[in-house]
């Protein structure tokens, strides 16, 4: 895939400038964040570059069909931007977001702390598999997040870690 920049000066003469990944990735980080930004914001997600990829998971007017494609993008850093974001939380699945918590533990701790804000799954389901997370920050964040079922909260009281505990009896009270 190439990029290219086309200047039209004063409605006349044309001209054509390729753009490699370190322009472009300058150049996408600019987009506005705007509804009428998708279709271009779509065609960046499509890039050899993660950088710019990872650029575009950061914004939140994107469309359904972009979310889907950066979901299942094979690098870590934008799909770490993008389980933060708004439509990714409108769009994610109770299966998607599992595997995002099994594949790498940013996500994990992303997710554990906004677990109220994914629309589309089930957040009981997802929250029992952050329950039972190995590593204690994630559990944490998860007891921390204002949003959990109080049965899941109550049983973070009973953890091995007592900052786990403490969140979990802070979000209770």
């Amino acid at each position: 895939m190439k990029f290219s920049l086309l200047v039209q000066i004063d409605g006349g003469e044309e001209k054509r400038f390729e753009i490699g990944s370190e322009v472009l990735s300058r150049m996408s980080s600019g987009i506005p964040d705007a509804a009428d930004s998708q279709d271009i914001l779509h065609f960046l997600a499509m890039s050899p570059s993660s950088e710019v990829r990872a650029d575009v998971a950061y914004k939140d007017c994107i469309s359904e069909e972009t979310v889907e494609l950066l979901a299942n993008d094979n690098s870590i850093d934008v799909r770490r931007r993008l389980c933060g974001q708004t439509p990714f939380s409108e769009w994610a699945t109770t299966e998607k977001l599992i595997e995002f918590i099994n594949l790498d533990l940013d996500c994990a701790r992303t997710i554990a702390g906004r677990i109220n804000e994914y629309s589309n799954a089930d957040t009981n389901e997802v929250a029992a598999v952050l329950r039972d997370h190995s590593d204690p920050d994630v559990r944490r964040a998860l007891a921390g997040c204002w949003g959990i079922a109080k049965s899941i909260a109550k049983q973070l009281l009973k953890d091995a870690d007592p900052d786990v505990r403490a969140a979990a009896k802070r979000t209770l009270d």
